[in-house]
């Protein structure tokens, strides 16, 4: 893992989520509470399947189920945006699409990472082949529905990505009449809320943020030090 907020802000909430135990950064700190448990749990609950399995019953085991679990979703939503490159450019825009992500090494790290930077990736893609498929319609609901996800569960930022799919929507609206584009600009928007309303109401559902011991992880003492709690894929 390369980045310390993979274990600090998702991996140990997770942890407490599945063990009862883990530490806690301020950002899940009730006085602040910047972080949304809608994405650990989300996590978590992915998680919590594995370990019903004959292989999932370590810690360990967990930490590598969901890596692999990350990386097949990433795959997944390479596969589909190749399928649609290949379909509306051309195959060979496609199969260099395909190479680049393959033999790049962000992909590599970034496709398993746990971090919502890598969860708005997969959303941006599925959100790319949405607004480029054209095929039996235009999807622009679904794709601003998937830039919504992106935004909403993941990394916020990435959400701006939309903007010139939806300027393009817009142009295309006033160049033509065309009532259609607002009704699917006003659906795509629908859905977004409801992703957030969503978010929201699921992280109003954890009552532990009241009862997880309040130490932070910057403000440790020998004593709680000697407590921590032992993290996904090190011991």
């Amino acid at each position: 893992m390369l980045d310390c907020d993979e274990v600090y802000q998702y991996w140990e909430p997770t942890h407490y989520l599945n063990h009862g135990y883990g530490m806690q950064s301020w950002e899940y700190s009730p006085d602040f509470a910047i972080r949304s448990w809608a994405y650990a749990g989300l996590h978590a609950t992915v998680i919590g399947i594995g370990r019903l399995t004959p292989f999932g019953r370590t810690k360990a085991a967990e930490f590598y189920f969901l890596r692999i679990f990350l990386g097949f979703i990433c795959a997944l939503c390479e596969a589909k945006l190749f399928a649609v490159v290949s379909r509306v450019m051309s195959p060979r825009i496609g199969l260099i699409f395909l190479v680049i992500s393959v033999t790049a090494a962000g992909m590599f790290h970034a496709s398993v990472a746990y971090l919502p930077s890598s969860f708005a990736m997969y959303c941006t893609m599925l959100g790319l082949a949405s607004f480029m498929d054209w095929r039996g319609g235009l999807r622009t609901a679904t794709g601003i529905m998937w830039f919504g996800i992106g935004g909403g569960l993941g990394w916020p930022f990435a959400a701006a990505l939309v903007v010139p799919f939806v300027v393009e929507e817009i142009l295309m609206m006033a160049l033509t009449d065309e009532l259609d584009a607002f009704h699917r600009l006003l659906d795509g928007t629908v859905r977004t809320v409801i992703v957030l309303v969503s978010r929201k109401y699921v992280s109003l559902q954890f009552p532990i943020l009241r009862h997880w011991d309040r130490q932070s992880n910057s403000q440790l003492t020998s004593s709680s030090i000697r407590k921590l709690p032992v993290c996904h894929g090190t011991s």
